[in-house]
């Protein structure tokens, strides 16, 4: 909160919201939110020790990284055309080039279903049931500070 009102009025509504969703929060003064984030500049905050924003992108390359340490290649924008289970491992072709694994990360986004089907379509063990939901995505415009 910026002001006082917004401390008083929006603040409290949505410390009640999330209260009544059984997440756990409560307001801090402008010192202890500024002990937690010098930049802010406010009157109050509402801080969920719970809960925060996940930097999926910074994670993902954090785990490409690792994994490219310790011997792994990552194969982006490449389009699985057959894949099966052998005894050695996994045999893919992967934009015409067959490739052989040991392991394979499938992390193929609304097309990981359909490999994990493919690779075991003579295994008893069959790829949970594929749900879609919608997401909601926002973009703040110009400078957050």
């Amino acid at each position: 909160a910026t002001q006082e009102s917004q401390l008083k009025n929006d603040l409290l509504k949505l410390r009640q919201k999330a209260e009544a969703n059984g997440v756990d929060v409560r307001i801090l003064s402008r010192e202890e939110t500024n002990a937690l984030e010098p930049e802010v500049d406010c009157v109050g905050a509402l801080f969920s020790p719970t809960t925060g924003v996940f930097d999926s992108h910074s994670f993902m390359l954090a785990m490409q990284h690792d994994a490219e340490k310790h011997g792994a290649i990552v194969v982006l924008n490449s389009k699985v055309t057959t894949c099966r289970l052998l005894p050695t491992g996994i045999e893919l072709n992967i934009d015409g080039v067959d490739v052989s694994a040991l392991n394979v990360v499938n992390a193929s986004g609304l097309w990981a279903h359909n490999i994990a089907s493919e690779l075991h379509r003579d295994t008893r063990w069959k790829p949970p049931t594929q749900y879609f939901a919608k997401g909601n995505y926002f973009r703040l415009k110009g400078s957050s500070r």
